[in-house]
């Protein structure tokens, strides 16, 4: 597998981690915000937690891109679905096909628009992350040539680390590199204070401050609120509010300092002006509690000054285990489940392959080892559909709609190569069984479910019905322009899309139409497939405009048609093995709906451009889905 596929791969998931990660990051902000301008006599702790439960949030959905599962509801809730048994591998490798069929060495996959904004977003972080390696580098070296302190300083840190409850103090050290003090280092932490102020009461208040921001844990969540900033470097918000987060941190550590030093809220405030007024601008510290750095927010922590209560203790040390257990199952999505049970749905993307051209269609080998992906050019490509692995490429000419089928056994496989030709393969032997020639631009090519005939249908409106024992052309039914055609599961009747609001049952015997199914005036059918059990035919119906649509459910025998609504354009259809789901390919999603009841299971948005082929593997547990994008995407089913 290349380089250039496992991008793709890998650029795929990407894409759906990041599209979670920002509508969460801009909720998440929001609401925080939100909350410390609605509510300013909040307690600063109480504040201080949303903004940590944000970026904790936030980190957390780009590494949870699919639920985790808690079996935790009784068993009568749901069934357990049958066991994945191993597929069966075949005992011979198939050897190169013919010399129209290039081996998977020759073929170069292209990037996808997907890989190549996963690089941009690369080179950003890689740049956003410099910054900060630098910032933390000036931080090193300015511990490093700091004094250590002793004597009253080292006392004062000891009475205080006390008060505070710290097991481990941190080091303490002055420079005159520094205008405020600061709490430097999360592994080895150190206090550096300005060497002004060695004595008094100013210094006893700063050190409380950035004791208080070790005892919190600062450091710590400065650097989930860091890493954020560098995943999510685009993101307006994660920029826009990163100060209300500094600020309601030293809020905080406001709160703690008036408590353990006993000091007034009036002594403490001129000590900030008179920092905030010796200071200057420094450069930004990921991993550093460095809170006087402007007189902006120095004056709102004035005002809060005011509000606070330093007489209010800290919660129990049981109640803060429990808020703990609260914040992870909070952060991490979690979807409650009976044991063994899996509401129906699209689990996740499980990979995805770079087919370079526009993908008409997708379609799974009767034992789902194999899919086959058709596009533009009449190029169709086989891939292992469990490693994802290239096999081999049909390169085809002068077609601009490719199509593939395999047989109902396996033995062979009918792929269009031309507008006008339909290669045959010999799967056994690997080699070109027969040349089937259309009429002008082949639109679908199917086998019969007895694998006896080959359906081919061409762009001048017929459908020809090829023996597949002699190859000759057994009989040929007028349509419309542009049809499209399905077997019954029994292989009794041909459903062809007309492309005129209307789908024609035939009878293969004999040509003779047996009913036909027609839509409202003005609208288009675009796909159509009968139902595993027969019972049903489905039809992607197109509005006037092109925009929006429906699914309509006709019954095969007879009965009033139901419809499925829309809210974007049907492109592709395909029921699961088990009938029970339809999937519905639109501009960029695919939708899941229980055939039965009409009901919406799910949607995701898989694609950036239309998806034109959707296929269920036959045991049900994974959907193929092709699309305009010149990607294929596997899924995994529930």
């Amino acid at each position: 597998m290349s380089w250039v596929a496992v991008l793709n791969d890998l650029s795929a998931a990407w894409i759906e981690a990041m599209s979670r990660a920002c509508w969460q990051a801009s909720v998440l902000l929001c609401l925080a915000w939100i909350l410390g301008r609605l509510f300013p006599r909040l307690p600063p702790r109480v504040l201080c937690w949303a903004w940590r439960v944000a970026h904790l949030r936030i980190l957390l959905a780009v590494a949870f891109v699919v639920p985790v599962e808690l079996a935790l509801l009784p068993d009568w809730l749901g069934p357990a679905p049958a066991p994945v048994d191993a597929l069966p591998w075949p005992s011979a490798v198939w050897s190169l096909w013919a010399s129209d069929l290039a081996p998977a060495a020759h073929v170069r996959p292209a990037l996808t628009s997907t890989s190549w904004l996963a690089l941009a977003w690369a080179l950003g972080v890689v740049a956003v992350a410099a910054t900060l390696v630098r910032a933390s580098r000036w931080a090193h070296r300015l511990r490093q040539r700091a004094v250590p302190a002793g004597g009253e300083a080292r006392d004062i840190t000891a009475e205080l680390g006390r008060a505070l409850g710290l097991a481990r103090l941190p080091g303490l050290s002055f420079s005159p590199a520094v205008a405020g003090p600061m709490l430097v280092g999360v592994l080895t932490p150190t206090v550096i204070l300005p060497s002004r102020d060695r004595h008094g009461s100013d210094l006893r208040l700063m050190i409380a401050h950035e004791l208080a921001h070790h005892s919190r844990g600062d450091l710590v969540w400065s650097g989930v609120r860091s890493l954020v900033e560098v995943l999510l470097f685009f993101h307006p918000l994660v920029w826009w509010t990163r100060h209300e987060a500094d600020l309601a941190h030293e809020v905080a550590c406001d709160e703690l300092t008036l408590r353990v030093t006993g000091s007034s809220p009036r002594e403490y405030g001129e000590l900030l002006v008179r920092l905030v007024a010796a200071s200057r601008p420094g450069r930004l510290l990921p991993l550093a509690a460095r809170g006087v750095t402007s007189f902006r927010p120095v004056r709102r922590r004035l005002a809060s000054l005011r509000r606070l209560d330093p007489t209010l203790r800290h919660p129990c040390r049981a109640v803060a285990l429990l808020g703990l257990v609260a914040l992870i199952l909070a952060a991490i999505p979690i979807r409650l489940a009976a044991p063994g049970h899996r509401e129906p749905g699209l689990a996740g993307l499980e990979r995805a392959l770079a087919h370079g051209l526009e993908v008409h269609s997708v379609a799974f080998s009767p034992d789902g080892r194999t899919l086959v992906s058709s596009g533009a050019q009449g190029t169709t490509r086989q891939w292992d559909a469990r490693s994802g692995a290239l096999l081999r490429t049909l390169a085809g000419e002068r077609s601009l709609v490719s199509t593939a089928a395999f047989s109902p056994d396996g033995s062979m496989l009918a792929a269009s190569r031309r507008n006008d030709e339909v290669l045959v393969l010999d799967l056994a032997t690997g080699k070109p069984a027969r040349v089937v020639t259309g009429r002008n631009e082949v639109r679908s090519v199917v086998f019969s479910p007895d694998g006896r005939t080959l359906a081919v249908a061409s762009g001048l409106g017929m459908v020809d019905l090829i023996e597949t024992g002699s190859w000759t052309r057994r009989l040929s039914v007028p349509g419309a322009r542009r049809p499209q055609i399905a077997f019954s599961p029994d292989g009794s009747i041909m459903a062809s899309r007309t492309g005129a609001g209307e789908v024609k049952l035939v009878d293969p015997a004999t040509g003779a139409v047996v009913r036909s199914l027609c839509v409202a005036p003005g609208g288009e059918i675009e796909r159509v497939v009968f139902s595993p059990d027969g019972t049903l035919v489905a039809g992607a119906v197109v509005s006037r405009g092109g925009s929006s649509g429906c699914v309509a459910l006709w019954p095969v025998a007879a009965g009033a048609r139901r419809a499925l609504p829309l809210d974007a354009r049907p492109r592709a259809l395909a029921f699961s093995p088990d009938g029970r789901r339809l999937a519905v390919g639109h501009d960029g999603s695919i939708t899941v709906w229980d055939s039965a009841t009409g009901r919406l299971i799910d949607r995701v948005a898989g694609h950036s451009r239309s998806v034109d082929g959707l296929a269920f593997s036959p045991d049900g547990h994974h959907l193929a889905t092709g699309s305009a994008d010149r990607t294929v995407r596997l899924w995994r089913v529930l």
